[in-house]
């Protein structure tokens, strides 16, 4: 099988992206830009933010396969864990957007809440956020990889890497 078209592809998504990394470089200022976008994106970058995040590979497969093996039970699981999120989500959002929190990440919120100035808490929410991250990242890499593998006859190994 030729990958010409798929290198071409490859490396012009590359450059793309450099050029989005250098455009966000210029733009970053301080600390609360790079993490929190200096706290005023807007909706037309958070939504497909939340989408890109939501519907990965490991959503596609999780769920395809959970349907496969239970029925429409997960229409219900799924509609009502939707459902719930977003009454949720309206009840808090308020008093979260109108709050002026000066946090940055979640251990800065949980050293304030648990007064703590020792460090535990910023090195236990390190270590598990790097657990975390590696296992979803292993997950949604073995999730492309079997999707190219199925999809365009990719090989695993090549579609991985």
């Amino acid at each position: 099988m030729n990958y010409t078209f798929t290198w071409i592809a490859f490396a012009i998504y590359c450059l793309g992206m450099l050029g989005i990394g250098v455009v966000g470089m210029r733009k970053t200022r301080n600390v609360a830009d790079y993490y929190v976008s200096g706290r005023n994106s807007g909706l037309f970058v958070q939504v497909p933010l939340f989408a890109a995040s939501f519907i990965s590979s490991a959503s596609i497969i999780s769920y395809t396969g959970f349907a496969y093996a239970n029925g429409w039970c997960l229409l219900l699981m799924y509609g009502c864990g939707v459902a719930g999120g977003w009454i949720m989500l309206q009840m808090v959002s308020g008093r979260i957007y109108n709050a002026n929190f000066e946090y940055n990440t979640s251990a800065d919120l949980y050293c304030a809440r648990y007064y703590s100035d020792k460090g535990f808490i910023r090195i236990f929410m390190g270590l598990f956020n790097m657990l975390i991250m590696m296992l979803y990242v292993v997950v949604g890499l073995t999730g492309i990889g079997t999707l190219l593998e199925v999809f365009l006859n990719v090989d695993y190994g090549v579609s991985v890497v």
